[in-house]
């Protein structure tokens, strides 16, 4: 008897779970095959909706664009001589511009039905996908 498990959408089930001993060394293997269920489970992909991964492309763009705003503006003001009263107004009309956006997108996500859990496991798992990418990365260049 051992312990089979399938692996369906980034979870492992149990199907067949029992004490399994080894004819030769009488030793539990039942851990073991825990542990790999356990390991399967864990390195599921997550699959992200189009609304929430729009949603983050968005909050990068946002971001990216008021700093951009921001740094124009300290620029216009401090090395062109051009009065800051001239140079923030419309900049930050601007990445208010942006910052709505945002929140609309935002608002679109709640009225389909997604919550922040949605958005935060999205999150993780781009954290995640660029941890493990620069971790290959990082192996790929030792390895030259």
């Amino acid at each position: 008897m051992s312990a089979a498990y399938t692996r369906r959408a980034g979870r492992a089930k149990l199907t067949d779970f029992g004490i399994a001993r080894v004819a030769s060394g009488g030793q539990l293997t039942a851990g073991e095959l825990l542990a790999d269920a356990i390991a399967d489970a864990r390195s599921g992909v997550v699959e992200v909706s189009p609304m929430v991964r729009a949603f983050l492309r968005d909050r990068a763009t946002v971001s990216t664009e008021v700093a951009t705003y921001f740094a124009a503006m300290l620029y216009l003001s401090t090395l062109a001589q051009v009065g800051l009263g001239k140079t923030a107004g419309p900049l930050a009309f601007v990445a208010l511009l942006s910052v709505r956006r945002l929140v609309l997108g935002a608002r679109r996500l709640l009225r389909a039905g997604y919550r922040f859990d949605d958005v935060r496991a999205a999150i993780l798992s781009e954290m995640t996908a660029r941890k493990l990418a620069g971790a290959d990365q990082a192996a790929w260049s030792a390895s030259r």
